[in-house]
């Protein structure tokens, strides 16, 4: 007797003896079936895998719908394991499967099922079923196996030889299939599917058209790997790292989204789950799922495997953000920050984003120790000058603008520089004097509540604009010159008023140099100049209108201007949160770097003023510093650069704050339309 005789007169035995069994198996079949809705194309998709097969096809005609792949054929045990529930010799984390329920699922798609592979040419059917078996109420489709008929065998011989041509060796058919369920599984078949199966590398959906999935790998090191993930005529590149028994996928930082979107940045068990991952990225891992593997249960293996992924992100994270060899990590930052800000993570439903949340966090805390953030109140250029003077850990300024990464490290317990911290690099440190006035405004806050600790090295550090070098207060002393008036009117704009600074120069000095070194203000009235224009020169700079640029409505101002530079060639980059006196720095056409401060009207003439900082900013960078003026409209953008606006425009000064008023400039703009 053959080894398919033997397990079907075996299958046929018990269902005979007890048809009440048999029936509440076909319950049974019903309920993973629709468990698995949508999911039979990727469940065959892991058998193929686990088959050790390359290749992985799936063709529909108007009569059958056919799946095959060209890996190990079936043996007697495989076709058993097809048969019963829960009887697979597949073992955790050896292979993908090891329910051995899978395959149920294809009783959503199909009334009959064909199966040749190896020696077997095997039919499912629940009619023939029913005809051996006359006592059950019900049957199920996949649990007796019956041998193919010769009509059968003949209705789709075309099809198999085609398909055996190119190496596929075991091919499941399906007839009477359900329409509308197949489509659904076409249109759901994920193509990232495969990024986590160790052996199928190209699959192709045959439908009204050839639908091509295909992938390729290289090994970078012994953790990383390069994936191409080609799928609709689109390539993706990947990078994945694997560290004991978990990966973590990225999408390569060339894509115009290298941070998954929320709903794509899943977990996977091979296979793709529901789960969110809370990241910009997708990880995969030997989770506990539920019975549709759509679902990962927090069990005791699934907090493994989580905590082994939050050893991973975190080391990666720490690599990125504190070693200077950082090897391309840097791109990758954004892709490791949550979707949410984890501090919240608590108001939320507990699921594996939560649970990755708070082992990142018990990871993290003895990493990032000694990393300070930068206060709100001091721009990044000196605070990273006064980092570097005083060997501090810091989070460079660059790392700031990921969306995400200060909210994470701040979950992580990382707090921000302490004045006391801060200060202890200002002694030698060449800091702007805008930076040198956000330091003094500190002081004079902490100062006048009584927190400021006034010893020594208050005196010695260089805080102090005279004769326009910065000094120390000690080395002020010796100067018979005020503070400089640039530096006090910025002060003023800081502070409001010069009383805390005389107040804080007393305590460290005295009185009377802190009488002379800060004079009593101007009146009002003298407080206003104006710069000319020189004759005939405006400092416009051309701009051409593009034919590329697409500017979407409701975008700000900043990123308008942005995108117009970048289409006409400039290299520049958004640094407008930095508070750098620009918004934007750069390349130019020309090759030279340009520092762009852009400014929104709402109707041509209308004034527009620069901060101290910005006219200060702009006086130091002279003709490397442009003002992009931009009227925004409902159809349209109107831009105009004008170069070296010290020089070239009639500024005012102000006593509102101090700033600088303009409110004649030439405004011969080039427009843009927008979306």
């Amino acid at each position: 007797m053959s080894a398919f005789d033997t397990l079907r007169s075996e299958l046929l035995g018990e269902a005979i003896r007890s048809p009440i069994l048999l029936s509440d198996l076909a319950g049974l079949e019903q309920y993973v079936s629709e468990s698995y809705e949508s999911r039979s194309f990727v469940e065959l998709l892991q058998n193929a895998d686990d088959a050790l097969a390359n290749k992985f096809v799936i063709c529909r005609s108007e009569e059958f719908l056919l799946i095959a792949n060209n890996g190990k054929p079936f043996d007697a045990f495989d076709l058993e394991a097809l048969c019963r529930s829960a009887a697979s010799r597949k073992t955790r984390g050896d292979t993908i499967g090891y329910r051995g329920i899978g395959f149920k699922s294809v009783v959503a798609i199909a009334q009959t099922v064909h199966l040749i592979s190896g020696e077997f040419e095997v039919t499912f059917s629940r009619d023939r079923t029913a005809e051996a078996v006359p006592g059950a109420k019900r049957v199920p489709l996949l649990r007796i196996p019956h041998q193919m008929n010769d009509r059968d065998r003949a209705t789709f011989q075309g099809a198999l030889g085609h398909l055996r041509q190119e190496g596929l060796n075991t091919i499941f058919l399906f007839e009477q299939t359900s329409q509308e369920a197949a489509e659904r599984e076409f249109e759901s078949f994920d193509p990232t599917s495969l990024l986590f199966l160790r052996n199928v590398m190209h699959v192709e959906l045959r439908s009204e058209g050839t639908r091509t999935i295909t992938l390729q790998r290289d090994q970078l090191s012994g953790e990383r790997s390069r994936t191409i993930l080609t799928a609709d005529s689109h390539t993706y590149a990947w990078h994945i790292w694997s560290q004991n028994g978990v990966a973590l996928a990225v999408r390569h930082a060339d894509s115009n989204e290298p941070k998954l979107p929320e709903k794509q940045a899943v977990a996977h068990a091979f296979l793709p789950t529901l789960e969110l991952t809370g990241i910009g990225a997708k990880i995969h891992g030997d989770f506990s799922t539920d019975p549709s593997r759509t679902r990962i249960v927090l069990d005791d293996r699934s907090q493994g495997v989580i905590r082994e992924a939050a050893n991973l992100i975190v080391g990666l994270m720490e690599q990125s953000v504190l070693s200077r060899d950082t090897s391309g990590l840097l791109e990758i930052l954004p892709s490791l920050t949550p979707t949410i800000d984890p501090r919240l993570a608590s108001l939320h439903r507990r699921s594996l984003k939560t649970d990755l949340y708070e082992a990142m966090k018990v990871v993290a805390w003895s990493r990032f120790g000694k990393l300070r953030l930068r206060p709100s109140w001091l721009n990044p250029n000196d605070f990273e000058t006064l980092c570097l003077c005083n060997n501090l850990s810091y989070l460079k300024p660059n790392l700031e603008e990921i969306d995400g990464l200060l909210e994470l490290l701040r979950f992580f317990g990382v707090k921000d520089a302490s004045i006391t911290e801060i200060l202890g690099g200002a002694i030698e440190a060449d800091l702007t004097i805008g930076g040198s006035c956000e330091i003094v405004r500190q002081l004079v806050s902490l100062d006048s509540t009584g927190q400021l600790r006034t010893d020594a090295n208050l005196i010695d550090l260089r805080l102090w604009s005279v004769s326009g070098k910065m000094k120390s207060l000690r080395l002020a002393e010796a100067d018979p010159k005020p503070l400089d008036q640039n530096f006090l009117d910025l002060l003023v704009e800081h502070l409001g008023s010069l009383n805390g600074i005389s107040r804080l120069i007393s305590r460290l000095t005295s009185a009377e140099v802190a009488s002379r070194l800060v004079p009593p203000p101007r009146s009002a009235k003298v407080s206003s100049m104006t710069i000319e224009v020189l004759s005939g020169a405006t400092g416009q700079l051309g701009l051409s209108k593009p034919a590329t640029v697409q500017l979407k409505r409701w975008r700000r101002s900043e990123e308008h201007v942005l995108n117009i530079l970048a289409d006409q060639g400039w290299k520049v980059e958004d640094v407008s949160r930095q508070f750098l006196g620009y918004d934007i720095q750069g390349i130019g056409p020309d090759g030279k770097p340009v520092f762009v401060e852009v400014k929104s009207i709402d109707y041509a003439g209308q004034p527009f003023t620069l901060t101290s900082n910005e006219e200060a900013t702009a006086r130091e960078k002279s003709e490397n510093y442009i003002l992009a003026i931009i009227l925004p409209g409902d159809s349209e953008v109107q831009v105009t650069l004008i170069q070296d606006p010290t020089k070239n425009l009639p500024l005012t000064r102000q006593c509102k704050q101090w700033v600088w008023e303009c409110d004649t400039y030439p405004f011969t703009p080039t427009s843009f339309p927008i979306e």
